[in-house]
């Protein structure tokens, strides 16, 4: 992350980096960002034109029910009815994420509002927010938000010391 923001000349250190009410972090006048992890994969978004959002998530088993007041009624009915019940929530759960950390406000307190079921599109708080997914981890879902229906997603494999995947 730090070498794709230096390399857009917006920063010079961690120093750089402010946060917004909600704890998003952002630098002013700088291209947007966000981070998630998931297991050992981290995925950084970075955007030259309005803000993004992202998030990964591992496919581990989760107790479904836990979960069954953040999705609306057709998101929840997908969920159950879905070969892959554990896939399908992780898709929308990823989806809802990424559309709350561009949006700045975190995760809201009824989710079944942002409705995400099988779309590209999505209306939140009077913007519209596309969705595209980047399918190539197995066992991972993960999902960026942002303002433009077509963007160029690029995947590079960064190799970490094993000294910093313990700390």
């Amino acid at each position: 992350m730090l070498y794709a923001l230096k390399k857009n000349e917006c920063m010079t250190g961690l120093a750089d980096i402010e946060y917004n009410s909600f704890g998003r972090p952002f630098i002013p006048g700088c291209v947007d960002f966000n981070i998630s992890h998931a297991g050992h994969l981290v995925i950084c978004g970075i955007s030259d034109s309005g803000p993004v959002g992202v998030d990964i998530e591992y496919h581990q088993p989760v107790e479904l029910t836990d979960f069954a007041n953040c999705f609306s009624h057709a998101e929840w009915n997908s969920i159950q009815h879905s070969n892959g019940s554990i896939s399908r929530f992780y898709e929308y759960w990823t989806a809802k994420e990424a559309i709350l950390k561009a949006n700045g406000c975190g995760l809201t307190d009824n989710l079944t509002d942002l409705e995400v079921n099988n779309r590209t599109e999505v209306l939140f708080e009077g913007v519209v927010w596309y969705l595209h997914k980047v399918a190539i981890f197995a066992d991972y879902s993960c999902s960026v938000a942002c303002l433009h229906p077509h963007i160029a997603i690029e995947v590079f494999p960064v190799e970490v010391l094993r000294h910093f995947l313990s700390v």
